[in-house]
């Protein structure tokens, strides 16, 4: 244990020095009583025990003074620590609120008119939607006929017509990514009906910003133009993104 200094002096020096005068017989001067050896001893005694209470109730003072020091430091990082924690709480609360309040792109188009949607014999063309019945991302364009990818992931895509059809009619239905033929069903007529489906549909693979159309091809024997049914029980495009 370390002694406090005082005034340049050590306590354990001066409580020495105390000793060493209590063997010395003071005289006093002319006139005086003097002090005996006992007296002044008793005296020098009396004072050591006191400066040894005000040196340790120094020191006991400035342990629990650290002590507390310590232990509000350690409080300061936990609370720290634990703020730090809450923080990645929020953070967790933040990903499972938007993860249970997301809904996945998806969106349903189709054409209706009061008369049918001709198809040429012979010649592809893009399938002219004009109606929206949903669209969670507003990523159908009815002036371009084309849908755009706004969220990467594998996508479930379905494009159907139903269409008049002579035994022999050659069909067929494509969907193009950036222009480019993604996937295409073809189906040829067995026999003469005015609602002969033709269904083209699978999972994709799409990246942000890729843009969809669908493609319709017709041909006969005779040239002759053929006629879609309008309205979303007969014609339509659908997406949904499914991961």
């Amino acid at each position: 244990m370390k002694l406090k200094e005082i005034d340049g002096w050590v306590l354990k020096d001066i409580i020495n020095k105390l000793v060493q005068l209590s063997f010395i017989e003071i005289f006093p001067r002319k006139g005086e009583f003097k002090v005996s050896k006992g007296s002044n001893m008793l005296g020098v005694v009396a004072l050591i025990v006191a400066l040894s209470g005000v040196a340790l109730g120094a020191y006991s003072f400035l342990f629990v003074n650290n002590y507390v020091n310590d232990l509000n430091a350690q409080i300061e990082d936990l609370n720290t620590q634990i703020g730090d924690l809450n923080a990645v709480i929020n953070d967790l609360n933040t990903y499972v609120n938007e993860t249970n309040s997301y809904n996945p792109p998806m969106a349903k188009v189709y054409y209706d008119d009061v008369s049918a949607y001709s198809i040429p014999s012979g010649a592809s063309q893009t399938f002219n939607y004009n109606q929206i019945d949903f669209d969670n991302r507003d990523a159908f364009n009815l002036t371009s006929d084309s849908y755009t990818i706004h969220e990467p992931g594998f996508y479930q895509v379905t494009a159907q017509y139903s269409i008049e059809a002579l035994d022999g009619d050659f069909f067929m239905i494509q969907l193009l990514s950036n222009g480019i033929i993604f996937c295409s069903r073809s189906l040829t007529a067995s026999y003469s009906t005015n609602t002969f489906g033709v269904v083209l549909t699978n999972i994709f693979n799409f990246a942000e910003g890729d843009s969809l159309t669908i493609l319709v091809y017709q041909y006969n024997l005779g040239s002759a133009t053929r006629n879609i049914f309008p309205g979303g029980a007969h014609n339509f495009f659908t997406i949904a993104k499914i991961n």
